[in-house]
C-alpha cells in the first residue's frame, strides 16, 4: 500500500509539473527545425518547407488528449486572429485518419491537420508530451519548444509575434 501511495504521489507531481521532465527532449530552439512531408485528413502531401517565410505553429496532439482538446478552442481563436499571418499545423501522432476526421466533426481543430500515424515526426520533435507546441519562425527556426498544455496561449502567440518582429512576415 505505501508503494502504491507513493507511485501515486510521483505520478500526480508528473502531471502537475511535467515540463522539467520532458523538456530536454524537445527539439532545440534556436536550432533549425526539422523538414518533414505528412499527408492530411484527405492525403494531400504537405511540407514544413511550403510554408518557409513566414512563422508557423505546430502543435502535436492526439484525440485522446485532454489537455488537447482544452486548448483547441484557443488555438482557434488564435488561428482566426493571426490568419494570413501564421500557418498553423496541427500534427496528429499515432491515429487513424477515421478516428481523426470522426474527432474533428465534433471538435474545431486550426489549421491543417496532418498525419503522423507511426510518429515519426513527432520522434524527431522530441515530443514525449501531448500537447507539445513549437513556434518555427519565418526563417524556419525553432523559437520555442513547449511541452504541455500552456495555461495562456493567447499570451504566448502574442509575445512570439512580439518576438518575431519584422522577421514575422516576410
Amino acid at each position: 500500500m505505501k508503494l502504491l501511495r507513493r507511485v501515486l504521489w510521483v505520478a500526480a507531481l508528473l502531471m502537475l509539473f511535467p515540463a522539467p521532465f520532458t523538456v530536454a527532449g524537445l527539439q532545440e530552439e534556436g536550432s533549425t527545425a526539422p523538414e518533414f512531408t505528412l499527408n492530411t485528413l484527405e492525403g494531400k502531401p504537405v511540407s514544413l518547407s511550403e510554408f518557409r517565410g513566414r512563422p508557423v505553429v505546430l502543435e502535436f496532439w492526439a484525440t485522446w488528449c485532454g489537455p488537447c482538446r482544452h486548448q483547441f478552442p484557443k488555438m482557434a481563436r488564435l488561428h482566426e486572429q493571426y490568419e494570413g499571418e501564421v500557418q498553423f499545423l496541427m500534427v496528429n501522432t499515432a491515429e487513424d485518419a477515421a478516428t481523426v476526421r470522426a474527432f474533428a466533426e465534433q471538435v474545431e481543430v486550426p489549421g491543417i491537420i496532418l498525419m503522423d500515424p507511426t510518429d515519426k515526426v513527432g520522434e524527431r520533435y522530441g515530443t514525449r508530451i501531448l500537447p507539445s507546441l513549437f513556434f518555427i519562425d519565418a526563417d524556419g527556426v525553432v523559437q520555442a519548444a513547449v511541452p504541455g498544455a500552456l495555461k495562456d496561449v493567447e499570451l504566448f502567440m502574442n509575445y512570439m509575434m512580439g518576438q518575431a518582429g519584422d522577421r514575422a512576415v516576410k
